[in-house]
């Protein structure tokens, strides 16, 4: 954990009414512009339209409690439906711990799992102290022409920022509903008059929460991720928002970029992955270097 980190007390931040409300932003983040279905006995969340993208459908609030026969019918039944509703990715969401019957249900079921880690930190960040370069803008993403700029950005993507392939297009198209919704804010950085990086914040009860944090390849490890959650976490924070977070996958790079930024990790969540279409030998997920959720 980075020095700095310790300016501050836990008990400034780790409050559980704030850790609960970055963790339901998680789903959140999913409902934006989306459909919902209990059909199963699981709640099924999808985006119309986008169910063959892996970022367009996800199942959330498992009862932890519930008998590892029925989570099993109730997750097969869940499959059916979403493969009749055109969907190839099942992903399933649980707050860590998971419970043991089920991961292991999961796990019979072809799912492979990645660790999510939720990070948080009071605003301003610890690391705003720097100057910030004034070369970098933060410009949010409101006309078709900014519009059309994200997606040129995105085209030079091997996979978008939540790990899986899909085109530009489709990303940002899906993006673009859910901004529309009002839920989130889509935004793009400058170096210049050029656009290198592309971020997005979801604000619920106090909490402002960074998401699809994404670099152009070209301009990774020059340090424009850190300076990408800086000047996120300054707009956030002029907004009047005291609680920053985000999401990072166990292991990958972009965990020590957040650390380095000042945050800390206060929970996590496993996801749960299967290709409906290759389920005796499901894709292992990427782990995505460039960006965090």
């Amino acid at each position: 954990m980075p020095a700095h980190a310790e300016a501050w007390p836990v008990s400034h931040v780790f409050d559980p009414y704030a850790v609960n409300v970055l963790l339901w932003t998680d789903r959140l983040y999913f409902e934006l512009g989306a459909k919902r279905s209990s059909d199963s006995g699981l709640d099924l969340i999808y985006m119309d339209g986008h169910q063959r993208s892996p970022g367009g459908a996800v199942v959330w609030g498992v009862d932890r409690q519930c008998d590892e026969d029925h989570f099993h019918t109730m997750l097969l039944d869940a499959e059916r439906e979403f493969q009749a509703l055109g969907g190839r990715v099942m992903r399933v969401y649980m707050e860590d711990p998971v419970p043991l019957p089920l991961g292991k249900t999961l796990s019979r079921l072809g799912y492979h799992s990645r660790v999510e880690l939720a990070l948080m930190a009071p605003l301003p960040l610890p690391s705003s102290a720097d100057p910030p370069d004034p070369c970098y803008t933060l410009r949010a993403v409101t006309t078709d022409k900014q519009w059309r700029i994200k997606q040129s950005l995105h085209a030079g993507a091997s996979e978008q920022p939540d790990g899986y392939d899909l085109s530009a297009a489709d990303w940002v198209e899906l993006e673009r509903q859910k901004c529309e919704t009002g839920g989130m804010q889509c935004y793009l950085v400058f170096s210049g008059d050029e656009p290198i990086a592309a971020v997005a914040l979801i604000r619920d009860r106090g909490v402002a929460r960074l998401k699809n944090l994404y670099v152009a390849s070209s301009h990774r490890k020059r340090g424009v991720g850190l300076t990408t959650i800086r000047l996120l976490a300054n707009e956030a924070a002029n907004l009047g928002y005291r609680r920053f977070g985000c999401f990072a996958v166990k292991g990958g790079n972009a965990l020590r970029v957040y650390e380095r930024a000042g945050l800390r990790i206060i929970s996590s969540v496993t996801e749960f992955s299967k290709d409906l279409a290759q389920p005796a030998l499901p894709n292992k997920l990427k782990k995505p270097d460039h960006a965090a959720r």
